[in-house]
């Protein structure tokens, strides 16, 4: 009686019909036809405006009744759902501020690594060519300084591509690029780029295993996890360590294990590592700074490789990070 303004005496044995403006009764009758005529439940949305009052939305349940006589009688129950229904209508349109704001955010993040790349690769280069030079520098704190210039240059490069890469993953209209790689030789050539930023810390990097361990997979993709497994492996392992890389094959599966003998990881640590929400970074151990992306970075990727990674790992000992691919996606 509230919804229509109604006492109760003018709406017992009424319908619904009755009390809605001319122009409105179209649809009401139409569906009431349907459930006469075919006996089939109705739960509808109606549109419409009471006296004086805002246009309502109501949702209708309408069942058909026939008495011992077998004459035909509509039930119909209904709920005033406008204010639901506003809600929902403004969630969407949040929804899609949101949808527009973070698509710009991706975009936005894009183009600054896209640009920071190209003046940090020129360092680079620059950095080289001063290294490879037969001159020496006028003292070692020089050479020094220099070295540190390029290992940093290389680090940052990665963080750079790391943010490419990650924009890259969140647009679902990225296909992988399946094709056939051998595996064993792209390990190889992780740890030779990875090479000149374990010998400032006098890391050994060592390749265990097969030399012919082949899959079908996204070249690009596995070098990306590859790569920031070893540099965090290197990270974290003091002066004089080691780390190793490894492939087995396996049925339908190749598992992957970058293996150090560095400080280790905690057991609340670890639950944690993958996650982009809690990722916190945490300082090497010559105080090498990091963004904590790498490891939520590789994740994404071999879940979208059809893979799974985890991490082994004792305080003091070492950590062994895997990841399993299949031989085809």
């Amino acid at each position: 009686s509230e919804l229509f303004d109604l006492p109760m005496s003018k709406i017992i044995g009424q319908t619904l019909f009755d009390h809605v403006p001319d122009n409105e009764r179209d649809s009401f009758l139409e569906i009431d036809q349907r459930v006469l005529s075919f006996g089939i439940e109705i739960i509808n949305i109606e549109y419409f405006s009471i006296s004086h009052r805002n246009e309502r939305i109501l949702s209708t349940r309408k069942s058909l009744y026939t008495d011992n006589q077998g004459n035909k009688f509509i039930i119909g129950v209904s709920r005033d759902i406008t204010e639901s229904q506003k809600a929902e209508e403004l969630l969407k349109e949040s929804e899609e501020q949101f949808r527009n704001l973070n698509a710009s955010k991706d975009q936005l993040i894009s183009i600054i690594a896209h640009d920071l790349r190209s003046p940090f690769s020129s360092i680079l280069a620059l950095s080289d060519l001063l290294l490879e030079t037969n001159e020496k520098p006028n003292s070692p704190e020089t050479e020094e300084f220099l070295k540190m210039i390029n290992n940093t240059t290389k680090n940052t490069l990665g963080l750079l591509d790391n943010l490419l890469n990650w924009g890259r993953a969140q647009k679902t209209k990225v296909k992988l690029a399946s094709k056939k790689i051998n595996l064993s030789q792209l390990i190889q050539e992780v740890l030779e780029q990875s090479n000149s930023i374990a010998k400032c810390k006098h890391i050994s990097l060592k390749q265990l295993g097969s030399r012919e361990v082949m899959l079908f997979t996204d070249n690009i993709i596995v070098k990306t996890i590859l790569r920031n497994l070893v540099s965090n492996a290197i990270k974290f392992t003091k002066t004089g360590g080691s780390v190793t890389v490894s492939a087995v094959q396996m049925p339908h599966k190749i598992e992957v294990c970058v293996s150090d003998n560095g400080i280790g990881i905690s057991e609340k640590s670890r639950k944690k590592l993958f996650s982009m929400d809690s990722n916190i970074s945490s300082l090497g151990t010559e105080n090498e700074n990091g963004s904590g992306f790498g490891l939520v970075l590789c994740k994404e990727f071999v879940d979208k490789l059809g893979g799974e990674i985890w991490v082994e790992s004792e305080l003091g000992v070492g950590s062994h990070f895997k990841f399993f691919l299949p031989t085809t996606i």
